[in-house]
């Protein structure tokens, strides 16, 4: 059975999640309720660089589901990319949520989203790893 990786990045907890409560993003002043920003994220690609220097890439699609690559690291040789199967959600919190299905672990993880002025919208992943989703 695989283990369980629960991680909550310590740098999302700074910034204030887009809840149900349709709370202000001092940053951009904009609001999303949990509707708004589940129709808001599907569809889009999200991506961030590991603490190993990888990195991983994926498309959260309408249904829920994701597909996430993890690409080798050109240094190495015997490194191989790996795919995993994914869902990911935006929980009641507003918080946006990735699990990950590697062969040897399950990576579960949520996270606040800032809408940022490029566009696009802004995640911690485990580990502070700034996240783009766009």
């Amino acid at each position: 059975m695989a283990r369980v990786v629960a991680g909550v990045a310590a740098a999302a907890a700074a910034g204030a999640p887009l809840a149900a409560s349709a709370q202000t993003d001092a940053a951009s002043a904009t609001s999303l309720d949990r509707e708004a920003l589940v129709k808001r994220i599907a569809g889009t690609e999200g991506s961030y660089v590991n603490s190993r220097g990888l990195l991983l890439r994926w498309k959260n699609d309408a249904d829920g589901t994701a597909l996430v690559t993890r690409f080798a690291d050109a240094r190495f040789s015997k490194s191989h990319s790996k795919t995993a199967q994914a869902e990911w959600s935006v929980d009641a919190g507003g918080n946006y949520c990735l699990t990950v299905h590697w062969p040897a672990e399950t990576q579960h993880w949520c996270a606040a989203v800032t809408p940022g002025d490029d566009g696009a919208l802004h995640t911690t992943a485990p580990g502070g790893f700034a996240v783009t989703l766009k």
